[in-house]
């Protein structure tokens, strides 16, 4: 599988979400290579500090797409971390993917800022097979935010996975570390195999 972690939006979890499913995939004993397309690097920061056993490489650039077969020659995952903002690297990314996972945290300023990605799947999805998931991530349990959020994005027809990534001190602080508890990840993975079967 091809997964693009995305969101025009920063700060909502693409970075954590991008190396926790590679290392969901690598412990289910698959091999995977993470793309780093932010120009900022975070994700190949946290594979060099942490020492994650698959390939991590760095790849701003609008030519994802291009390359993409290069780094998966030999039946490997492929998740791809996408920077903010950036719509040449990002529409790239997303003609790389299968699968566009848009990390959302239940704030009305988040889910105001959701069409921009959205619109930009679409119009790759009307090119490819690309298809597209919200994943709520920073979820504080049993809230009305959490609630509303899920309902109004399903009622604006947005599929949004009934797994999701809850608000963790543990997973705030867990960059640039080991990953040897995969939380909620794991139900995400399993969800993700399920959308694409």
């Amino acid at each position: 599988m091809r997964l693009a972690v995305t969101n025009l939006k920063g700060g909502v979890g693409k970075t954590t979400t991008a190396v926790h499913l590679a290392a969901a995939l690598h412990a289910a004993g698959e091999p995977v290579v993470l793309v780093d397309a932010d120009p900022q690097g975070s994700a190949l920061g946290w594979a060099d500090r942490a020492e994650v056993p698959w390939l991590t490489v760095a790849m701003a650039s609008k030519s994802i797409h291009q390359r993409a077969d290069q780094l998966v020659r030999n039946g490997e995952h492929l998740v791809i971390d996408t920077p903010p903002g950036d719509l040449g690297i990002v529409t790239s990314a997303l003609r790389a993917a299968d699968l566009a996972i848009v990390p959302l945290q239940p704030t009305a300023a988040d889910v105001s800022q959701i069409g921009e990605t959205s619109a930009l799947a679409e119009d790759v999805a009307a090119l490819t097979d690309l298809r597209s998931v919200v994943l709520l991530t920073r979820v504080v349990r049993r809230t009305v935010a959490a609630t509303e959020t899920r309902e109004l994005l399903t009622g604006a027809g947005q599929h949004v996975l009934d797994a999701y990534i809850p608000q963790s001190q543990a997973l705030a602080l867990s960059y640039g570390q080991p990953i040897t508890d995969l939380g909620l990840y794991g139900d995400v993975l399993a969800e993700i195999r399920q959308v694409l079967a």
